[in-house]
């Protein structure tokens, strides 16, 4: 019989028919339903299904419903299965269960006509899937899986060799050249233990993003994950194993690829696998607060990357959070007219709690012209750049109105409002690297050496230097000479 064609639906309001139907008693304790569904949605998944979600906000209920296929012969889309049921206040005692023909089967679209042994076969095969998916987290062993990942290089730098990260469970590969576009890549394989393939994907994803923070941070760089130009080729997710380590032509796509430019410097990872050795120390709790301003941190370096320097404002002053250090007196507010207010006033803002706190952290004496210095600037920034946009909605950085270059003096100053905030905004991009950075060495009782990530022990601003442009066409090859300061 030859292989029919095939086109894969999904599910739409409800199931497809026409279908046999079934229903199955249950009595799943409510607070045990979030990991019934989150294990019927990694099976489904491994099993070429998917998962549908339906909110009945005016019952405060939530549809639920898992999809997959079943073989046919050697065809993987021979039959659907399918179960729903509701999420509701109380325990689950009632669970729907349908079969119908799959894409593959000759019989697609027609009524199913089951014989009482293919009926009891469906329904034992939905019934174990079940069972399979409560309590999975306790009941089903975990294994060892190797999603790949694949990053970005921000920088003509590459690497040249294996990098082992045991603090992570990562292993960075050589860079090589990938597309058209040559653009340069490096695979990332992580050692994720879970049960289900989409478990590992989900713990994966969350590693990869969290090894380009922790890149970012060591480096001053934005790294970002791989996304693909190469069509319908695909990129690899996982590998089998990792002893021996798999060679590039293993992992990265066939005549897809090409080894870097051997000019091309190799990049500094010591800052990084100092970052991970801090990171991997730390306990869970302490590490979790640290995820916070981590990734508060990474979110505005991407959106600094992509043009929006005044959101990035608002989450870089967020990622100062273990720096806040308000100050209130222990007196109450009252009002002439409502009386005594259920809230105290500050003696210390927020922004001069960070920059006190910043201050001890940088240890500056209390009469140093730094100190004073550091405090007015995240002054500024939190509420001329910060405040202004979470309570005005205003862009201080102008980024939907006339682009005028920010170097241009505008009528009453050389140095314009606008380049003065762009290099305060700079300070605080920088200080907030500085802080992050001293603050995870000290969460782990390492000593912090600041040149190892590229940091001058004595600098703690970042004003704009010299900026220029010129403009001759694309025929013409360009270069800058160097003739001393103006």
């Amino acid at each position: 019989m030859a292989k029919p064609k095939r086109i894969v639906y999904t599910r739409g309001g409800a199931a497809e028919t026409p279908n046999w139907r079934f229903g199955l008693k249950a009595d799943v304790p409510r607070a045990d339903i979030p990991e019934l569904i989150e294990g019927l949605d990694f099976i489904a998944r491994e099993k070429r299904g998917g998962s549908y979600f339906y909110p009945d906000y005016k019952n405060d209920k939530m549809g639920v419903a898992f999809e997959w296929y079943l073989p046919f012969r050697s065809w993987p889309f021979g039959y659907k299965v399918g179960v729903e049921f509701w999420v509701e206040p109380g325990n689950l005692q009632e669970v729907g269960a349908y079969v119908l023909y799959g894409p593959d089967h000759p019989r697609k679209g027609l009524e199913p006509t089951f014989s009482k042994s293919e009926e009891a076969g469906f329904q034992r095969k939905i019934i174990q899937t079940i069972e399979a998916a409560t309590g999975w987290r306790s009941k089903l062993h975990s294994q060892q899986f190797f999603p790949v990942h694949y990053l970005e290089m921000p920088d003509p730098a590459v690497i040249r060799k294996t990098v082992e990260i045991p603090s992570l469970g990562v292993y960075i590969l050589p860079t090589v050249r990938i597309g058209k576009e040559n653009r340069p890549v490096s695979a990332v394989i992580q050692v994720v233990t879970a049960r289900f393939n989409g478990e590992a994907e989900s713990v994966g994803n969350l590693g990869a993003t969290r090894l380009c923070a922790l890149l970012t941070l060591a480096t001053g760089n934005h790294y970002e994950g791989y996304r693909s130009t190469l069509g319908r080729t695909a990129l690899k997710r996982f590998v089998t194993s990792i002893c021996p380590m798999p060679d590039p032509g293993a992992v990265y796509p066939k005549g897809k690829f090409k080894m870097p430019l051997a000019e091309a410097h190799e990049l500094p990872l010591e800052g990084l696998l100092r970052v991970a050795r801090c990171y991997g120390s730390l306990v869970e709790r302490t590490r979790l607060g640290f995820d916070n301003s981590l990734f508060t941190y990474y979110t505005a370096e991407d959106l600094m990357k992509k043009g929006f320097p005044t959101v990035a404002a608002v989450a870089m002053i967020a990622a100062l959070k273990p720096f806040r250090r308000a100050l209130k007196c222990i007196g109450t507010v009252s009002c002439s007219k409502c009386g005594g207010l259920q809230f105290r006033h500050d003696l210390r803002g927020e922004a001069s709690g960070i920059g006190a706190s910043l201050g001890d952290l940088f240890e500056f004496p209390e009469a140093d012209e730094r100190r004073s210095k550091l405090e007015q600037t995240i002054k500024a920034v939190y509420g001329q750049q910060r405040s202004s946009f979470v309570h005005d909605a205003i862009f201080r950085h102008g980024e939907f109105g006339p682009r005028d270059p920010d170097v241009f003096p505008d009528q009453t100053s050389a140095i314009s409002k606008k380049l003065a905030r762009r290099d305060q905004l700079s300070t605080i991009r920088f200080l907030t690297r500085r802080a992050l950075l001293q603050h995870l060495h000290r969460l782990a009782g390492e000593s912090f050496d600041p040149p190892v990530y590229g940091i001058e022990p004595q600098k703690f601003e970042v004003p704009l230097g010299a900026k220029g442009w010129f403009v001759v066409g694309n025929k013409w090859l360009t270069a800058v000479r160097v003739m001393g300061r103006m």
